[in-house]
């Protein structure tokens, strides 16, 4: 029986990337577990990177957090692996 969830996989250039946005840690946080829970539900609701096969760009947009948090507008690239598992590959900000 298939996981409910896929397991995430960050790649060290997502990783790097990350840590170069310039964005408070808890507000990235906040953005990533959005996104990566969207992301192991269901990756392939998301928009498909046209020529790459099994590639999928999830966005964030700018809003603020009942608790003040500032979620900046970013865009995660990822691909789905499997079943089981998606690697993310690329963020920036938008």
């Amino acid at each position: 029986m298939r996981s409910k969830y896929r397991s995430i996989v960050e790649l060290e250039i997502f990783t790097a990337q990350a840590k170069q946005l310039r964005v408070s840690i808890r507000s990235l946080d906040e953005a990533l577990n959005l996104l990566t829970w969207a992301i192991s539900k269901n990756p392939r609701a998301f928009e498909e990177v046209p020529g790459l096969p099994n590639c999928y760009v999830a966005k964030t947009e700018r809003w603020v957090t009942f608790g003040a948090i500032v979620i900046p507008p970013l865009r995660v690239f990822y691909r789905v692996e499997d079943d089981d598992s998606v690697c993310l590959a690329a963020i920036g900000k938008i």
